[in-house]
C-alpha cells in the first residue's frame, strides 16, 4: 500500500512537472510563530506584522511571533472579519450583531462602534477600508449590494443589486479588498474590479477563495490547491504552482503569508523567479 501511494505521489508530481506547474516552496518564518492554539483568523499588514484572531480577541504580533497589542470586547462577541489594508486603521467586523468598529495601530478603539443596523443593513458579511477617504465598504447579502459609507457612517454609495449589472455573478461577495483606489470584490469563481466610483473595470475568472494578493503589475490567487498569476497589463492568467498545505494565504506582496491547513502554523511564502 505505501509502495502504492509513493508510486501515485511520484505520477502526479512528473505529470506536474512535464505540465510546467511548479510545486511551491515556503520557508517558515519562525518556529516562535508556531500558534499555541487554533486561530480563527490571520492576517499581515504591509510592515509585516501579524493578526491574530481568537474569538474575541485579536493580537498583533511581531515577525519573531511576539504580541504588541491585543484588543477585545466581550460585549459584542465573536470577531467575524478582520481587515489591516490599512495598518493605521484595523476594522473589526462583529457578524452577529452587525457592528463595525475601528481601531488605531495600537489596536486601540478610535470612535464609537459603527451600527449597521441603524443603516437597516442586517447581513452585511464582509468589509474593506476605502484609504484614500476614510469611508468603509461593506456588503449585504439581504439587499446583495457593494455599499459605502462615510466617516460620518452615512451611505454614500450603492452599487444595486448585484445579480443585476453583473455578468455571470454567483454571489455571494466572500472577500474584498481595496488598493490604489481599486475595489476587488471576490466570489466563489471571479474577482470583480471596480474604479473608485464603483464601476466595473474587470472580471476575472478566477477561484480566489483561498487569497489574492494584489501587486501594482501582477495579481496572486490561491483556490487551496494552486497558485495562479495574473498579469494585468497582457490580461494573461498562469499557473505557477502547485500547494496544498495552505487553508488560506493572506497578506501583502512583500510579505505573503500561509496558513497551514490546521490553522496552527503560520509560513512565509517565497517565489522562484
Amino acid at each position: 500500500m505505501k509502495f502504492l501511494k509513493l508510486l501515485s505521489s511520484l505520477s502526479l508530481f512528473m505529470a506536474l512537472l512535464m505540465s510546467g506547474v511548479k510545486i511551491c516552496s515556503a520557508q517558515k518564518v519562525s518556529n516562535q510563530l508556531v500558534l499555541k492554539n487554533k486561530a480563527d483568523d490571520i492576517a499581515v499588514d504591509r510592515y509585516g506584522y501579524i493578526y491574530e484572531v481568537a474569538y474575541d480577541n485579536l493580537f498583533k504580533k511581531n515577525i519573531t511571533g511576539e504580541v504588541q497589542y491585543s484588543y477585545s470586547n466581550k460585549q459584542l462577541g465573536k470577531i467575524g472579519q478582520l481587515d489591516v489594508s490599512n495598518p493605521l486603521r484595523p476594522l473589526l467586523l462583529y457578524k452577529d450583531l452587525g457592528v463595525i468598529s475601528i481601531l488605531d495601530n495600537t489596536l486601540s478603539l478610535q470612535e464609537n462602534n459603527i451600527d449597521l443596523n441603524n443603516l437597516s443593513l442586517y447581513q452585511t458579511t464582509c468589509i474593506a477600508n476605502s484609504n484614500f477617504d476614510n469611508g468603509i465598504w461593506l456588503f449585504d447579502v439581504d439587499v446583495n449590494e457593494i455599499l459605502k459609507i462615510d466617516i460620518h457612517s452615512s451611505i454614500i454609495y450603492r452599487s444595486g443589486n448585484l445579480s443585476a449589472i453583473l455578468a455571470n455573478y454567483n454571489g455571494p461577495i466572500i472577500n474584498m479588498r481595496e488598493i490604489n483606489k481599486h475595489l476587488f470584490a471576490v466570489t466563489e469563481t471571479h474577482v470583480y474590479e471596480f474604479d473608485q466610483f464603483g464601476s466595473l473595470i474587470n472580471t476575472i475568472n478566477v477561484d480566489a477563495t483561498k487569497g489574492f494578493i494584489i501587486g501594482n503589475d501582477n495579481y496572486l490567487f490561491y483556490d487551496g490547491i494552486y497558485f495562479k498569476r495574473y498579469q494585468k497589463l497582457e490580461f494573461k492568467m498562469d499557473t505557477i504552482c502547485q500547494n496544498k498545505s495552505y487553508q488560506k494565504v493572506t497578506g501583502e506582496i512583500q510579505h505573503i503569508i500561509g496558513v497551514s491547513t490546521n490553522s496552527t502554523t503560520i509560513e512565509k511564502i517565497e517565489f522562484s523567479p
